[in-house]
């Protein structure tokens, strides 16, 4: 395959065209425009094929999901942000039979502005601590509303202390 040449532009294809509906050969508008035959004559035969010069748009490769599978996508990440790339491809591949890359996922949820998710560690508790923390929070469903309100407003005296301590020492 020999080095491919710059893409002629519109107008140029226009004049190509004008050249030759006003009567003028190939060879002819080839030698007046310094461009060669062949270059004219695919001009001119894609003129009367689709009547335009216009360059037709050039899509990459084709897309392995289609636009309604990348919304499936996007509401899986909505309901679960922690789930991982490779389980949604193994997902996608029962529910829609197409193999694709993790990675492949992971661009889907880049192009809709899920950006750089890192599942989060849950962290363990046992049998015995989950049944210590239901019985204090128990306790505290018991105490009256006024409990409560003491309780927050003695956390936001608390709150304003550190910060004045904190101001004087580096203020």
């Amino acid at each position: 395959m020999g080095r491919k040449k710059p893409e002629i532009r519109t107008e140029m294809k226009k004049l190509i065209v004008g050249h030759y509906k006003s009567g003028k050969s190939i060879r002819k508008v080839s030698d007046i425009l310094k461009i060669s035959k062949s270059t004219v004559f695919s001009i001119i035969s894609k003129y009367r094929k689709t009547g335009s010069v216009e360059n037709e748009a050039r899509t990459g490769r084709k897309a392995i999901f289609t636009p309604r599978e990348q919304r499936w996508f996007v509401k899986k990440i909505t309901i679960n942000p922690n789930i991982s790339d490779v389980k949604l491809t193994l997902e996608a591949r029962k529910r829609f039979g197409k193999t694709s890359h993790p990675e492949t996922v992971r661009n889907i949820l880049r192009n809709h502005d899920f950006h750089t998710r890192v599942a989060r560690k849950k962290l363990f508790i046992s049998r015995v601590n989950q049944k210590e923390r239901l019985k204090f929070a128990r306790c505290y469903l018991k105490k009256p509303k006024e409990f409560s309100e003491s309780a927050i407003l003695l956390r936001k005296v608390n709150l304003m202390f550190l910060v004045q301590m904190e101001s004087k020492r580096y203020g």
